[in-house]
């Protein structure tokens, strides 16, 4: 259960459709899960982009699969504080940052009727 936006986000959005999960082991961080999935039957439900790191060939046996229901979308916003708006280093980490998380390099499709990812391994 790591903290954070978008997990409380998810936790909110399946109290709201009284959807719940039994969990029957809890983590304190997504580094432990390759390992714990890759030797056991359990799921798990984590951010898109950690799920497809997962998907290597040291753990062949994970599959990515997308929810079976349609998440919420959710904005993801820089702050900064206004002297530092023109300086050459924070525009380049923001930039950096714009480019790393845009819905263009999502993985996932994003329009009704496309191929769904039922497997992606690199």
């Amino acid at each position: 259960m790591p903290e954070g936006r978008s997990q409380e986000i998810l936790e909110n959005f399946l109290d709201k459709k009284r959807i719940r999960r039994r969990a029957v082991l809890e983590t304190p961080h997504f580094m432990s899960l390759p390992f714990i999935l890759s030797r056991t039957d359990l799921i798990a439900t984590v951010p898109h982009a950690i799920g497809y790191a997962y998907v290597t060939e040291e753990h062949a046996s994970i599959t990515l699969a997308e929810p079976p229901l349609s998440l919420p979308n959710f904005d993801l916003k820089q702050h900064w504080h206004r002297k530092f708006h023109n300086d050459p280093r924070t525009m380049w980490l923001r930039r950096a940052v714009a480019v790393l998380f845009n819905d263009e390099l999502d993985e996932w499709p994003k329009r009704p009727g496309r191929a769904r990812h039922e497997d992606k391994r690199r």
